[in-house]
Parts: structure tokens; sequence; C-alpha cells
């Protein structure tokens, strides 16, 4: 129920986002719809970071290519912080489930769902240039 509940809450704050910058889905994509099992769950969070993670991987290098060289120097340090403040966060947020079987899903799932918000933060960035 924690999973979803913060699910939700992200939901709802992406949400408000895609008014800004156009036609974006306001949750990430999801490859878990019934899937009940451990593995199946594990399989299926692991498909939506390797989506969400190759969407941003895209994204960034569109936005890249719209920077001049100082510009891509504090793009990529800061996004470097983030993978840091990403990867730390969804320790701490999976926390108390380590250890146990639902473990590695809450934390991919964590790691999906940061990987899509600064998805949706480099394509506003996009947005803003392009204007």
């Amino acid at each position: 129920m924690r999973l979803y509940a913060g699910l939700v809450n992200i939901g709802i704050g992406v949400s408000l986002l895609v008014g800004a910058i156009g036609n974006v889905s306001a949750a990430p994509i999801e490859f878990c719809d019934g899937e009940y099992t451990t593995i199946d769950l594990n399989n299926c969070t692991s498909k939506n970071l390797d989506y969400e993670d190759s969407k941003l991987n895209s994204t960034y290098k569109t936005l890249r290519g719209m920077l001049d060289r100082t510009e891509k120097n504090n793009l990529k340090q800061a996004q470097l912080a983030w993978i840091d403040f990403r990867d730390k966060s969804c320790n701490f947020t999976s926390r108390e489930l380590v250890g146990g079987s639902m473990h590695a899903i809450e934390y991919t799932s964590c790691l999906t769902n940061y990987t899509y918000q600064r998805r949706i933060e480099l394509q506003k960035e996009i947005y803003n240039i392009q204007r």
C-alpha cells in the first residue's frame, strides 16, 4: 500500500506540471498490470526503470544539444548530483524492506519515479528553450 500511495502522490505532483509542458503522461509507464508474484513484479519494475532510464537519456541528450559549453557542464554536474540524490533517497525510502522480498521492488519503483520526474524536468527545460 505504501508503494501505491507514493505513486499516487508523485502522479498528482507530475500532473500539475504536465499542463505547462504539453502532451506528457501524468505517471511513469507501467508494465506491471496483472503481475502478482515477486519474480513477476521484479521483472516488470525493472522494465519500468529501463524504459524511463532510456527516455531520460534521450531527453538529456536532446537538451545537451541545445546548450553552450558552460551550460552543458552545468547540466552534467546537476545530473551527477541528481543521480547521487536519487540513489540515496531510494536507499532511505526502501530501508525498512532490506532483506525482504519486496526491497528490490520498492527500490526499483522509487528509482523509476525519480527518473520519470527528472525526465519531466528536463523536458520542461527543452520546452522553455524552444519557446
